[in-house]
């Protein structure tokens, strides 16, 4: 559902709010009329208008408009967390999505720079590149949940997918790992793509962007490529013969010195066919540990080497 929306009508009397509030609005030079919630009514709201409130008013309005809260029970009032409150009320003015279905978020790993990008009911919101950070990372996934959440019909939940390129394996599989651990609070579809080309030109429909960098452009190709499921890619043996190839040598001793450091009580240090096989998203760190400890070490007898390069 798509209906876009032009005005804004801020209903508070909380002060700390609207001060917030007002000053990210005044920032964008967006018109704006402020209200009281007992003054609000739906003969003498406009149909393209969106009510922004705090959640503890929610109550005093009549619930045939489209009211934005903010849960000021659930996120402290202050300047950060009101300005991410505002990047939601932006994304429902600039697209005109006020009932989201389908998030889909695009991960373009690196050792260095992670590109980010998230569409909305297929529709392109967003296009960034962070400093390789689980934080950074878990902060921008967060977000963009929070604003698919907030546009979603009372007792429905959207769908959530998130897309990782394939072509740094140590990277990818260090945010598979953080979106499992995500995925306790959130039922998060993870698929890994294959990032082949995904640096090459993009058409986005009603796009008005004209340069966008080389890891965010990644993201978002690889948001609009199918994939396949965690379990499924681990799996396939044209996943695997994919990964396996994008493999070094420095990446394999970079998963057995995590290795030492996760192992707790006295570090061991697993060896090299163990430490591809996380790589290649065989098993977890974890797992391949234990495996360790339990004396399933090295490869195979008859057999050699990592296979890297």
């Amino acid at each position: 559902m798509r209906q876009f929306r032009s005005r804004a009508l801020v209903a508070t009397e909380n002060a700390k709010f609207f001060h917030f509030i007002s000053k990210e609005l005044s920032r964008d030079r967006f018109k704006f009329t402020h209200l009281r919630p007992a003054d609000v009514s739906v003969h003498k709201c406009p149909r393209d208008a969106v009510i922004i409130t705090t959640r503890s008013e929610v109550g005093s309005l009549p619930p045939e408009l489209l009211i934005l809260s903010y849960d000021e029970t659930e996120h402290p009032l202050n300047e950060r967390n009101v300005q991410e409150f505002y990047h939601l009320f932006r994304v429902l003015m600039d697209t005109g999505i006020d009932a989201c279905s389908q998030i889909d978020i695009g991960i373009d790993p690196g050792s260095k720079h992670t590109g980010l990008a998230v569409f909305l009911n297929g529709t392109f919101i967003e296009a960034t590149v962070i400093p390789t950070s689980e934080a950074m990372t878990r902060e921008f996934i967060g977000m963009a949940i929070a604003t698919g959440l907030h546009g979603c019909k009372e007792n429905a939940t959207p769908s959530i997918r998130v897309k990782i390129g394939n072509g740094s394996p140590v990277d990818m599989h260090k945010i598979i790992g953080l979106l499992l651990r995500m995925q306790q609070q959130h039922a998060i579809e993870i698929m890994i793509v294959d990032e082949s080309g995904s640096n090459s030109e993009f058409s986005i429909a009603g796009s008005t962007f004209i340069k966008i960098a080389d890891h965010a452009r990644a993201a978002v190709n690889i948001a609009l490529r199918e994939g396949l499921g965690l379990d499924e890619a681990r799996r396939s043996p044209e996943f695997q013969a994919g990964t396996r190839k994008y493999l070094t040598r420095k990446q394999v001793k970079s998963i057995q010195a995590e290795s030492r450091l996760a192992s707790g009580g006295e570090p061991i240090t697993i060896d090299q066919h163990l430490a591809t096989q996380v790589l290649l998203g065989k098993m977890t760190l974890q797992e391949a540990i234990d495996l360790y400890k339990q004396g399933g070490k090295g490869k195979p007898a008859g057999t050699s080497g990592t296979g890297t390069t």
